[in-house]
């Protein structure tokens, strides 16, 4: 008996082994800072559980390189058809590696392993980018080559004289026993459901399931899953609604001529960022200035970690509770009431300006789907070529010039959004700012400096135009990014992105400034501050005038679970539908707490939004299903 060639296939596999598990340790020390909370027990325990995860996927699409390995013929001792092999096996594994070492950088600005609805709502600005983004990352594109010729290298070779002659009566069955226990790698197990992403966050703190999971695997299985389960936690609709009831407050502001409306979204402006509520200076000394010029919400939360789960929740109440975005996923065509749309019919112009190329990340397409009924991108930007930036669009301070001057133009009343740029990889700032700004500890540092020097001349320039007087400005994040601070490292850290409301020439108070409030809750703010009755609204968000007695929410969704803050409390509701309950003491301390009699009615509270949130999506009913 001779098994020569299931040995070289073992080594073969085994040295893919060997090289994720390096990937992992790199994943794990570049962004330690997302794991410092986790002991050495618990990190050690994630690396022997992710070795399921890598097996898993190196067994799966190894199958027809493997099969090929082991026909029971002489062949394929011949050099040639060796050669043919290794060829194979390069081709197979290295793509797949090199999204592995992709994702130690992206987890940066996720905060999870990339999943293939992601990747595919991302495919047209990585085509796009793709030589700028291979320049800009050269380490990760010069580490791919480095571990592809590694693997080259010491691909095992069989000796010239390998016998692979076996009896019939036995290399079958060996072969069909061998594929047997392929299967059973591939799904991780005997136990009932074959290895799935969220068979990864089982580990305490959550975030390990992302060091457990390789990039390869999360892809493969979300490739063809549908993102949205329907749920069913009440029975009786009107039970779900109390729950989620939208609050009648009375109008906080009381006004006879129609406000303009500009909500500017930075990206990338996280809260650690900034010098509001921080023991240190921060970066953005102008934005800071403004927020105590006006109404800063304290405690404000994005509703997803990425830009693309930015623009529904922010125009349109949308939070992004599911793995893919909505603007990419197969829901995409529901029906959206957006703030553009409500206003459209009470007489505003509407648009939304945005300095990257035109159709970047599908901004285009749902601020027309919001109501947004002009759009301003690199395409309607006088001089491309003069403010490019070299990589994504037109720089901050050019842009948001264009923008304040087009808005002259306008008929009022209008409403407008605009998305910043510049604070963004990788982090190219105008040759005449180099040195001007303080570089920090992070690449971000200098570009959210200098994109906020670019946010006080906009409002320098827009001081002295016609409709600057008769405006409420909305300032907000689109997400946070990564993080140098402890305090922020965590699940709330990750979130936490600045709200300020402003108006020149009107004093805007709030009853709670300090009460929990979230994207979702810009539209109804907005439509509060208007006076302007929505009859058909979804049930997300909550108007930052109510009431101080009202709670407010905010939702996430991170690692497979569905996250509700409130002030004082967190609660978490994993795909298994396991709750558990966090204490928050400031600034963002979490500690796990044992079930408390508040906890069963918050637990509640958050499945009714799930329900809502999931079937609503696919019954596209949001703004129908309501009771009356």
């Amino acid at each position: 008996m001779n098994l020569t060639q299931y040995k070289i296939l073992l080594k073969r596999l085994g040295l893919l082994t060997l090289i994720y598990t390096l990937c992992r340790v790199c994943f794990f020390v570049y962004n330690y800072s997302y794991f410092r909370e986790a002991s050495v027990t618990s990190v050690f325990e994630a690396f022997l559980a992710g070795i399921r995860f890598d097996l898993s996927v190196i067994f799966m699409v190894n199958l027809p390189f493997t099969l090929l390995s082991l026909i029971p013929v002489t062949f394929i001792t011949k050099p040639g058809y060796q050669k043919f092999l290794k060829i194979l096996f390069l081709i197979v594994n290295a793509p797949l590696l090199f999204v592995n070492l992709v994702d130690i950088e992206f987890f940066r600005f996720t905060g999870k392993r990339s999943t293939f609805e992601h990747l595919a709502g991302l495919e047209k600005d990585i085509l796009d980018q793709g030589p700028q983004l291979a320049l800009n990352y050269w380490p990760v594109l010069l580490a791919g080559i480095i571990i592809v010729a590694f693997i080259a290298w010491l691909y095992p070779k069989p000796k010239s004289t390998m016998n692979v002659r076996l009896k019939l009566y036995f290399a079958a069955p060996l072969l069909i026993g061998f594929l047997a226990s392929n299967i059973l790698i591939i799904r991780g197990g005997l136990q009932l459901k074959p290895l799935r992403p969220n068979h990864a966050f089982t580990l305490n703190p959550n975030i390990l399931g992302n060091l457990v999971l390789n990039t390869p695997f999360s892809l493969i299985a979300t490739s063809n899953i549908q993102p949205v389960q329907r749920v069913n936690f009440f029975s009786n609709q009107s039970e779900l609604f109390s729950l989620i009831k939208k609050l009648k407050v009375k109008k906080a502001v009381s006004t006879k001529e129609k406000e303009n409306v500009v909500i500017l979204i930075c990206e990338s402006f996280g809260s650690e960022y900034t010098g509001l509520g921080n023991n240190y200076k921060g970066f953005t000394p102008f934005l800071d200035s403004l927020a105590h010029q006006g109404v800063w919400m304290k405690n404000a939360y994005a509703n997803g970690r990425t830009s693309i789960e930015a623009l529904p929740s922010i125009l349109a109440s949308i939070p992004s509770l599911m793995s893919e975005p909505y603007i990419t996923s197969a829901y995409q065509t529901n029906e959206v009431v957006g703030l553009g749309n409500i206003l459209q019919k009470e007489g505003y112009h509407t648009s939304f300006f945005h300095g990257g190329k035109n159709g970047t990340m599908g901004f285009d397409v749902f601020a027309h789907n919001a109501g947004f009924e002009e759009y301003y991108g690199k395409n309607e930007y006088p001089d491309p070529d003069k403010d490019f930036d070299g990589n994504w669009g037109i720089f901050d301070e050019p842009f948001l010039q264009f923008f304040a001057n087009k808005l002259s133009t306008f008929k009022q009343p209008f409403a407008t959004g605009l998305f910043t740029l510049s604070s963004h990889p990788p982090y190219t700032i105008p040759e005449q700012y180099k040195g001007k700004f303080p570089k920090g500890d992070l690449p971000i540092h200098e570009c959210v400096a200098y994109s906020d020097n670019s946010l006080r001349k906009f409002f320098e320039t827009a001081k002295k135009q016609p409709w600057y007087s008769n405006t409420l400005f909305i300032i907000t994040a689109d997400h946070t990014q990564m993080s140098s601070k402890p305090e922020y490292s965590n699940d709330l850290g990750a979130f936490d992105v600045p709200m300020i409301l402003f108006h020149p020439s009107k004093k805007i108070t709030v009853p709670d400034d300090e009460r929990i409030c979230q994207h979702a809750d810009i539209l109804p703010t907005v439509l509060d501050f208007l006076n302007i009755d929505n009859p058909k609204s979804n049930y997300f968000g909550t108007s930052m005038f109510s009431k101080k007695e009202e709670e407010g929410y905010a939702l996430t969704f991170s690692n497979g679970s569905y996250n509700l803050i409130k002030k004082d409390m967190y609660l978490s509701l994993n795909q298994e539908n396991k709750c558990q309950c966090f204490k928050i003491d400031p600034p963002r301390t979490i500690t796990h707490l044992p079930e408390v009699p508040e906890q069963k009615k918050l637990e509640s509270v958050l499945k009714a939004y799930v329900q809502y949130f999931n079937n609503g999506l696919i019954d596209n009913n949001w703004y129908s299903s309501q009771t009356p």
